[in-house]
Order: C-alpha cells, then sequence, then structure tokens
C-alpha cells in the first residue's frame, strides 16, 4: 500500500483517536491523552483478538503515529476533539 498523507487540521485538539477496519494482526487501535505529572502523551490500545497491548506516543508524535497506522492497513480513522469529530476514510484503492 502506497503513503497516505494525513489532511491538515486533522488532529488538532484531539484527546481521542480510533483506528479500525484493519487488516493485520490488529483489529482496532484506540489512542487516549493521557498527563502524568504535568507532562502529556498519548497511549494507544491495541485490540487483537484476545489481548490489548499498550504504546505510549510523545504528545509531538501523534501525526507520524496515525500516518503510520493507515500505511499498515488500517482504513478508517475517527479524531475527537472537543465539540468535533473528524472522520478519515481509505478506500481500497488508497484514495
Amino acid at each position: 500500500m502506497e503513503h497516505i498523507d494525513l489532511p491538515s487540521g486533522l488532529t488538532e485538539g484531539v484527546f481521542k483517536a480510533v483506528a479500525s477496519r484493519g487488516s493485520g494482526a490488529f483489529r482496532k487501535i484506540i489512542i487516549n491523552k493521557k498527563q502524568d505529572g504535568g507532562k502529556s502523551y498519548f497511549q494507544a490500545e491495541k485490540y487483537t483478538d484476545k489481548q490489548v497491548f499498550h504504546d505510549n506516543i510523545p504528545a509531538g508524535g501523534l501525526d507520524a503515529y496515525l500516518g503510520g497506522l493507515l500505511d499498515e492497513g488500517f482504513r478508517q480513522l475517527d479524531c475527537f476533539a472537543e465539540g468535533v469529530c473528524r472522520t478519515l476514510r481509505v478506500s481500497k484503492k488508497a484514495r
């Protein structure tokens, strides 16, 4: 699959993101904004059929992480910000 660029403003003010319709080992990935001692970061919960794996993502690395998920075969990305929900869907032909 070719590289997919995220539209500008997709992750602006995001506190939660959900990547779904994946074709690999992970069926769904939920990313939540967390704070630890005044330091913000994102935590990804990767769901398989029976297990959940966690990754920590630096606050500035969310765009690159989400772009990587789309490159890995996830075809839908929902980003939730205060009062708004943005959805990105990728067709089978990566359009």
